[in-house]
């Protein structure tokens, strides 16, 4: 995709996803992702090219092969799914001003552009108390957890250790995800307000006449567009590939290349979207601010 006069090349690199899935696919971040970096590298200059490394014909070691005969030098990298360990992998990465979007490449480690997902936690934890809710839960299921690296159950961990004993509720982070094993939880425990990502317990919840917002409200952390009726935040995958541009392109401005020896992370507020699943608890009195400064 190049538009205008390009200063150099900057490679986007999806490692599971062929193109016409990303357009297709809502429930994915990567076609926003893609969107921000194209916007990002038209501004600077640079052009911008996309590579599947599991098309057929395509490897690891062929993309560093295409990219050096092309003269790529710069790469952002942005994954369906957690990518594999370094010893896996072929790429040149000493040839490259590397970047990646998420928590999706464990080994090794690079520049990276994240959500920040422990102050969105908070963030939500707080506007949950400000609007009246008093006993917040959290249920997810746990590979959701594993990829944002444990913030979010990090924050929810620190919000219960400073919450009133009577208000606090055991977390529902659980391999064991269904919808048996959530209505007992929530049989048990009451929550006035449960943060989550997905909409699965919304609809588990109304087929059990439990009625959102007015006895529960049900808050997402990963707020879509297919799946706007939700009250949540939206991690802004836009800004999040565009900042991950601007680290590529600032590493090739000072000519450097290969993993970096002291890797940066860059993280990037969500933006609070209203929906349908949240609302104000009327005449409850108000408490305390939660102790964590949430940016």
């Amino acid at each position: 995709m190049q538009v205008g006069h390009i200063l150099a090349q900057v490679v986007f690199v999806v490692c599971n996803r062929p193109w016409r899935e990303i357009q297709a696919d809502a429930r994915s971040p990567l076609w926003s992702y893609y969107g921000g970096a194209r916007a990002r590298t038209q501004d600077l200059g640079y052009g911008l090219q996309f590579f599947n490394i599991v098309e057929e014909g395509m490897s690891a070691r062929r993309l560093s092969q295409i990219l050096r005969a092309r003269g790529i030098h710069g790469m952002v990298i942005a994954l369906h799914h957690d990518w594999l360990e370094v010893s896996d992998v072929m790429i040149a990465w000493e040839e490259f001003a590397l970047a990646t979007v998420e928590h999706t490449v464990p080994s090794p480690r690079m520049h990276e552009v994240c959500t920040d997902g422990f102050s969105t936690i908070g963030r939500a934890i707080q506007r949950l108390l400000e609007d009246g809710c008093r006993r917040i839960g959290i249920a997810m299921h746990r590979r959701m957890d594993d990829h944002a690296n444990h913030t979010w159950l990090a924050g929810y961990q620190a919000f219960q250790a400073l919450a009133r004993s009577t208000d606090r509720i055991p977390h529902f982070i659980t391999a064991e995800w269904g919808r048996r094993e959530f209505i007992k939880w929530y049989r048990r425990w009451r929550p006035d307000a449960i943060i989550t990502i997905n909409d699965d317990i919304v609809h588990w919840l109304r087929a059990e006449k439990v009625r959102i917002p007015q006895e529960v409200s049900c808050v997402t952390l990963y707020w879509r567009k297919h799946r706007e009726f939700l009250s949540g935040f939206y991690q802004n995958h836009e800004v999040m590939a565009a900042a991950a541009v601007d680290l590529v392109v600032a590493a090739l401005n000072a000519n450097e290349r290969g993993l970096p020896e002291r890797p940066k992370t860059v993280l990037i507020q969500a933006d609070w979207k209203d929906g349908q699943t949240h609302g104000k608890r009327p005449n409850v009195k108000p408490v305390p601010p939660f102790q964590i400064r949430v940016c």
